[in-house]
């Protein structure tokens, strides 16, 4: 709880903020409790939220209710510890005690070691299209517990809620706030080792995401 309060955030589709959340759960925890435990737990579609862009255009958000961010974060803290090692040493984004600063700081060592050229990338929309099969193959690689994994997938299927229409959401995203970020690492930690090897013709050559 203390992970999403400090990280702030609007409320879900159900309207339920951080501050109202305490009194809301000491109502409803005791069901949600139960149905986490019995499998039959329903994540709530995410809101769509559209911010604009600098340079036109918007991106896309979906905010969860304050109750899944809960459960997703708790999700992934104990997530973490298992699948975080399997990421690539050149892998920056959403990792604990790593940053854009860290990723930044490699760059200039390569630099200074005497490499002289760098690509910058930005894949469009990559999170939006991971594929759900190829994520849960790799999660259940490292995740034993089925009721963990069905639990995941049913936040993958979870939907968007957008002027008042459920959609289906076919990749991870719209980009989720909060929770689902070690989950996309696994996946971007394959497309990294992918381009090292494939597109380099080395799989040492450092390719820093």
């Amino acid at each position: 709880m203390e992970t999403c309060a400090a990280e702030q955030g609007s409320a879900g589709i159900d309207g339920i903020t951080l501050d109202a959340y305490p009194d809301w759960a000491k109502a409803h925890w005791a069901n949600i409790r139960r149905g986490l435990l019995a499998g039959y737990y329903c994540p709530q579609p995410v809101r769509r939220v559209e911010i604009p862009k600098p340079n036109g255009g918007v991106r896309l958000l979906g905010i969860p209710t304050v109750n899944d961010r809960l459960i997703q974060q708790a999700i992934v803290q104990r997530l973490q510890p298992l699948v975080d090692p399997s990421f690539s040493e050149h892998s920056y984004g959403f990792r604990p005690h790593r940053s854009a600063h860290h990723a930044i700081r490699a760059v200039q060592g390569f630099i200074r070691r005497g490499d002289r050229y760098a690509v910058d990338i930005d894949l469009s929309k990559f999170f939006d299209n991971v594929d759900h099969d190829l994520l849960m193959h790799r999660l259940g690689k490292r995740v034993n517990d089925p009721h963990v994994l069905t639990l995941i997938g049913k936040y993958l299927r979870a939907g968007v809620s957008h002027h008042g229409n459920i959609e289906a959401t076919h990749g991870v995203s719209p980009k989720v706030v909060h929770c689902r970020h070690c989950w996309q690492t696994s996946c971007s930690t394959t497309l990294t080792g992918f381009w090292n090897v494939k597109a380099t013709g080395s799989p040492v050559t450092p390719t820093t995401s």
